[in-house]
């Protein structure tokens, strides 16, 4: 299972930056006194994307799951960036690649065996555009934190979106191009060399955070526009 641990400012944050006329008008304490749970729903995505000389393929964690506590103040009253509020951990043995053989390749590739987990720590998280004129546009928000691969740390910026689905609902999305030899692993060969893992790969995500006042009705009777395309596509 994918495990989410999120500061509860963050969530905040997100909900927050998706309505207009942001400043900054109650303490840290004030927000934190009032809080709130919000719970990361089921249909949440994680899923890593690459190729090799013969084809592509697509690896994904099942289970994306998480929750805890945000604070209940207006949107109006909250910065538009934050600094160390979250950290998330990616066990690399629930990824599925669609084939049991691709699969445990992938593992072997990310030593699961010595590194169970890819995390990421983040360090700052800011709406670098304001939303348009209703609030349920699209707008960028700018990801800055350590990610953590097979036990190497790097300082990666990673480009999102965020939009509210509805009054309880905020989706966030985004992806990043990264290295394989970035974080000191030496892409796979197979077959006598044949057929060789290309070094490039696109790590994915599509988060669905709720924060209720009371249970959402189930994701179908969400409206779920499609996202901007991945420049990394």
């Amino acid at each position: 299972m994918f495990r989410l641990r999120l500061h509860p400012l963050l969530i905040l944050l997100l909900a927050a930056t998706m309505t207009l006329g942001v400043s900054p008008q109650v303490t840290a304490q004030e927000s934190i006194d009032q809080r709130t749970s919000f719970e990361l729903l089921e249909e949440s995505r994680f899923w890593i994307r690459g190729s090799t000389t013969v084809n592509s393929f697509t690896c994904e964690v099942e289970a994306v799951r998480g929750d805890g506590v945000v604070p209940r103040v207006s949107a109006s009253s909250v910065p538009v960036s934050l600094d160390r509020t979250a950290s998330l951990d990616v066990p690399v043995q629930k990824f599925d690649c669609g084939n049991d053989r691709m699969s445990s390749d992938l593992r072997e590739t990310l030593n699961a065996s010595d590194h169970p987990q890819i995390t990421f720590r983040l360090d700052k998280v800011e709406a670098i555009e304001s939303p348009a004129e209703t609030a349920t546009e699209w707008y960028r928000l700018q990801v800055l934190g350590a990610l953590t691969i097979s036990g190497t740390e790097r300082l990666v910026r990673i480009s999102a979106w965020g939009r509210p689905v509805n009054d309880d609902v905020y989706r966030v999305t985004g992806c990043k191009d990264l290295k394989m030899t970035y974080f000191g692993i030496e892409p796979p060969t197979k077959f006598m060399s044949l057929v060789k893992v290309k070094d490039r790969i696109v790590v994915h995500f599509d988060l669905l955070v709720e924060t209720p006042r009371e249970m959402s009705p189930a994701l179908a009777s969400h409206t779920l526009s499609n996202p901007p395309q991945c420049h990394n596509e």
